[in-house]
């Protein structure tokens, strides 16, 4: 008897921000520290709403970035957007901490994740109403996952936010101003973090050994054209112990996680390329995976398909790469 874990999926997509060698990343003034002129004011990159972030002038010449949203009262999700503003790498180091300053009414939710040269760092803030600008400080120490000494320059910077659901507002604003990258002043182990990130893949390397693909299989022999493709699957803990799960800091929210599922769809007769049929990061919600435990996990395809014979891919893949650690292919057909 195998047991069931369930499974949260989050999707996460990432602006950039690239960082200048003065290690301050201005907002303000939509000119920014760069020699790169024409990519200097912030670019949409993702999300619901283009138009919710602007550079805006005060009269007393103040500039800064502000994300604003409309009523949220009729939305069926929460608007959303995120941008790019490109700078020049800077250096970091076990004391080096993100400091920027904010103003917001309502809009608490800010996902912001500093890319380094071999490795990403998510802050998911939850920010407190301000009328006034507010300073906010984050260490990186506590978020590196490779070591210090590999870390390499800053080079991107995300930042996302969503609006909330606010009856009655007409609409919420976040600005941003004055980022910089400084150091704390404080000493940092960079033993503990390097022991830190050594025993994270001592963990991730366990999970690779020992998790698998598991009772694949489609949900029919043959589907009519047009008809929609499922697989339902899991990955499961082939052995009798229990495995530690790292708590990994990527992205803007922390999570528990094993890996990453990529399905492709094959033509077979008659051959042609491969089909992404989706794929996701592999997120659970505890710190660890028990013995023959399974992660249940499904797949759909919704476009339309030719007449002829498939098979369907499935890819676990490692953590922070495209390395495969175990496939399945399952074959399918497709009917007039």
């Amino acid at each position: 008897m195998t047991k069931q874990l369930p499974i949260i999926f989050i999707a996460v997509i990432a602006v950039s921000l690239a960082c200048p060698a003065a290690a301050r990343i201005i907002l303000g003034a939509g000119m920014l520290q760069s020699f790169q002129d024409d990519k200097a004011d912030p670019q949409f990159v993702y999300g619901t709403e283009p138009a919710a972030g602007r550079i805006v002038q005060e009269e007393d010449g103040q500039r800064y970035f502000e994300f604003r949203y409309g009523d949220t009262r009729e939305v069926e999700r929460p608007p959303h957007a995120g941008y790019r503003i490109a700078l020049f790498p800077v250096h970091v180091t076990a004391g080096s901490q993100l400091t920027f300053r904010y103003r917001t009414d309502h809009i608490r939710d800010l996902r912001l994740a500093l890319t380094l040269a071999n490795q990403r760092l998510g802050f998911h803030l939850q920010l407190e109403p301000s009328a006034e600008w507010k300073t906010l400080t984050l260490p990186l120490a506590e978020k590196y996952n490779h070591p210090i000494d590999e870390a390499g320059p800053a080079l991107e910077l995300s930042i996302i936010t969503f609006a909330p659901y606010q009856p009655g507002a007409e609409s919420s604003y976040l600005q941003l101003d004055d980022f910089q990258l400084t150091e704390s002043g404080a000493e940092v182990d960079a033993d503990a973090v390097r022991a830190r990130v050594d025993e994270e893949r001592d963990q991730l390397a366990r999970l690779e050994h020992r998790l698998r693909i598991y009772a694949a299989r489609m949900s029919q022999d043959s589907y009519a054209a047009g008809e929609t493709v499922e697989v339902d699957y899991a990955l499961i803990n082939s052995s009798d112990e229990e495995l530690p799960v790292p708590k990994n800091t990527d992205y803007s929210r922390e999570f528990y996680l094993v890996g990453a599922v990529q399905s492709w769809i094959i033509p077979v007769d008659p051959a042609g390329p491969r089909l992404a049929a989706g794929g996701s990061i592999v997120p659970v919600g505890k710190d660890r995976v028990g013995p023959v435990e399974e992660i249940p996990l499904t797949g759909r395809y919704t476009k339309t398909l030719a007449p002829g014979e498939y098979e369907w891919l499935i890819q676990f893949k490692k953590v922070r790469s495209e390395d495969v650690i175990d496939e399945v292919r399952l074959p399918f057909a497709v009917t007039e």
